[in-house]
């Protein structure tokens, strides 16, 4: 048996009832190409290969070859870049949400959604839409992928999201705006998040690694984060978020077995767990999503629920508000108001607020 069939028949129970909808939807096309025997995945721990298409007109590729090894709690990354930036402390009012929101748009089957400090990046369905903070629509694509997940790049000034397959590029000043930037990359990724010339993803089924990627190498794997490091045994990563000055990483987990669910804030570096919450488990898929706030603070919620918890830097607890709706998916474009859109299903809304 393959690495790639290990991997799936491992990931039956109990690690199934940790899938997202997309990891989900990602073991049944493995297993149908594991079953054909029509496409041959090899995972490889050691090296990572990778085809990256730096224009439409280029067609040489590049094998972006790296080793990277399991870090203990002592290892310390070398880097040129992703230093902590300092910014002035930013006051936001989220009792704000619980009154009526300043506009709504409407938003069908909307996927992930991320910002700048200008715009939304919203999926409708079939669609990549480009939003102000008044839900005027600034620009809109045709997309025939799934969107896992969105961050946008303050170091390339690009929207990088993150497909079944691959990882595309979004840069609304070319003149192709949507671009693969790494082919064949995403088969076993469902979140991800970058600071500076970082770039995090979640990898495996029922979420076990974390992955870094460097962006000043044409996308060089440099390091891989397995268990017990990246989490404990019985867990499962739901997703990543660095922290608005890139100083700390925020985790949300579940952990089924003992029905329970936590987000911790941890160095980035190294994985270690500095502040650690145990939240309310929720029966169903591990959507537990986060929003990284200004001050280094987070928003974290549940896919379809209706609770938004708000956490300071040193992982206290702030505020809790009970949403008049179940929230789907939540950015902030910081602005001198501080817009907060909260997208929600049944119906399907894009809400907006000045905080």
């Amino acid at each position: 048996m393959d690495d790639s069939s290990a991997n799936l028949e491992i990931s039956s129970e109990p690690i199934q009832q940790q899938l997202s909808k997309n990891q989900k939807r990602r073991l049944s096309k493995q297993r149908q190409r594991v079953e054909s025997a029509t496409i041959a995945l090899t995972v490889v721990e050691s090296n990572i290969s990778a085809e990256s298409k730096i224009s439409p007109e280029t067609t040489e590729t590049l094998a972006l070859l790296a080793t990277p090894n399991v870090l203990s709690a002592s290892t310390t990354l070398p880097l040129t870049c992703a230093k902590a930036i300092e910014r002035a402390a930013t006051t936001l009012n989220f009792d704000r949400l619980t009154t009526k929101p300043r506009t709504s748009v409407t938003v069908v089957e909307g996927q992930r959604m991320a910002s700048n400090d200008e715009y939304f990046l919203v999926c409708p369905e079939g669609e990549l839409c480009l939003l102000d903070t008044q839900g005027n629509k600034h620009r809109s694509f045709k997309r025939t992928f799934n969107v896992s997940d969105i961050c946008w790049s303050a170091y390339l000034k690009q929207f990088l999201i993150l497909s079944d397959e691959h990882l595309y590029s979004f840069d609304m000043t070319r003149e192709t705006a949507l671009m693969i930037e790494i082919s064949q990359f995403a088969r076993y990724m469902d979140e991800c998040t970058c600071h500076d010339n970082i770039f995090m993803v979640v990898s495996d089924f029922g979420g076990s690694i974390i992955e870094m990627w460097d962006m000043t190498k044409n996308w060089q794997s440099i390091k891989r984060y397995k268990p017990p490091i990246s989490r404990k045994e019985g867990q499962g990563i739901c997703s990543i978020r660095f922290s608005s000055s890139g100083a700390h990483l925020g985790v949300t987990l579940t952990e089924p077995r003992i029905v329970k669910a936590y987000f911790q804030i941890r160095n980035w570096q190294d994985m270690i767990v500095l502040h650690a919450v145990e939240q309310p488990f929720y029966e169903g898929y591990c959507n537990h999503y986060m929003l990284a706030l200004p001050n280094d603070e987070f928003l974290v919620y549940k896919y379809s629920q209706k609770k938004l918890s708000f956490f300071h830097s040193n992982g206290q607890q702030k505020q809790t508000i009970q949403y008049a709706k179940g929230v789907c998916s939540v950015s902030l474009v910081p602005n001198d108001k501080n817009c907060l859109a909260i997208q929600t299903s049944r119906p399907d809304q894009l809400h907006f607020y000045d905080l």
